[in-house]
């Protein structure tokens, strides 16, 4: 019986993760940068994938050790899912905010970084006075425009 009620808390933690996935969705896409829509809803295809095929080994077929991985796979989905969903780096005025998905909102004043290098996989390490490097992903939606943008700030 506690299979189930693990089948059934990953599958009511899965589609709270997916209502709430719209209250992070970026409105105003202009100075921002965030991953690709593309990316979570794989991940969240394949939580609704692992959830069904979790659900008939268990229910039918009462393999336990096939419905757990099947399961603990659908919850790694389903975060990677949500994380990707609230990364985002907004550009404001002069201040470059950076909301990590898990933790603190960390704002940066634009003067006080240093210089911008562009890394060999095709994305931005952003070196800042005193602080830690920023390193901005290529695969990030509009990373050309905002680097421009922030080129500008800093001069």
């Amino acid at each position: 019986m506690r299979i189930e009620w693990l089948f059934f808390m990953t599958l009511v933690f899965g589609i709270i993760s997916m209502v709430t996935r719209k209250k992070y969705e970026v409105k105003d896409k202009e100075n921002q940068l965030y991953f690709s829509p593309v990316f979570w809803k794989i991940l969240y295809i394949c939580f609704v994938i692992t959830i069904i095929f979790s659900a008939i080994m268990m229910f039918m077929y009462k393999d336990v050790g096939i419905s757990v991985f099947l399961i603990i796979m659908g919850l790694i989905s389903v975060s990677a899912g949500w994380v990707i969903g609230r990364y985002k780096v907004i550009l404001e005025k002069d201040e470059l905010i950076i909301m990590h998905p898990i933790g603190k909102k960390r704002c940066i004043p634009v003067s006080k970084i240093k210089s911008i290098e562009r890394n060999s996989n095709g994305g931005f390490k952003l070196i800042i006075k005193g602080e830690k490097t920023i390193t901005l992903d290529a695969m990030l939606i509009g990373i050309e425009g905002f680097i421009e943008e922030l080129y500008k700030k800093c001069s």
